[in-house]
């Protein structure tokens, strides 16, 4: 991490409370509390080398609009709800691994590359998967419910999908999944609209 690199939409959680980086110090950086009452903090660059290894501290590049996105996520937006279930699960899945990979990014353990990724693929994996495994056995089994299990992403998929859903500023519907239609044009040369193309 290179503290000169430090941006206004960057975030840093500390046990559970999101700062804004404010402005960098000649011997650390100044915080900002997100939430009411916006309390500032400062933080020696000593303290934050030393904050790295907490498991409760988490620095997020450009966080701000991610955590904007991923808030949108709670509600769905209006095109990814008007969306088929199925297109909605896949999303989601995947949404779930490009997640934890950036997870990796952010706290330098992998690089933006395929051999970087391959590595440490298997325990993103493993992450993912037991966490659908939770929220699956925590619904009220039916009898006759499908459960499905899907075939995880390799590295050239799961860095495609990444790079196309920060393109989109960390819009989901970059990750539906999009038929590939005939190239045929309607009458009078309109274009259909899609919702995977509404970002």
């Amino acid at each position: 991490m290179k503290h000169s690199n430090f941006k206004d939409l960057d975030l840093f959680i500390l046990d559970g409370v999101e700062y804004r980086f404010a402005s960098s110090e000649p011997e650390g950086i100044v915080v900002i509390a997100t939430e009411p009452p916006h309390a500032s903090r400062s933080i020696s660059f000593s303290e934050l080398e030393e904050m790295l290894r907490l498991p409760g501290f988490r620095y997020v590049p450009q966080g701000l609009a991610r955590a904007s996105a991923e808030r949108d996520l709670d509600g769905l937006s209006e095109y990814f709800r008007d969306l088929p279930e199925d297109k909605q699960e896949v999303a989601l899945w995947r949404h779930a691994f490009v997640e934890e990979l950036q997870r990796y990014f952010d706290a330098g353990l992998a690089k933006r590359n395929e051999v970087s990724v391959a590595l440490v693929l298997p325990a993103i994996i493993a992450t993912v998967e037991t966490r659908f495994r939770q929220q699956l056995s925590g619904l009220r089994k039916r009898a006759g419910r499908i459960v499905t299990s899907r075939t995880p992403p390799g590295a050239h998929s799961l860095l495609n999908w990444t790079r196309k859903y920060q393109k989109a500023g960390f819009n989901i519907m970059a990750l539906v999944p999009c038929q590939r239609r005939r190239k045929t044009q309607p009458l009078g040369g309109a274009k259909v609209g899609h919702p995977c193309a509404r970002l």
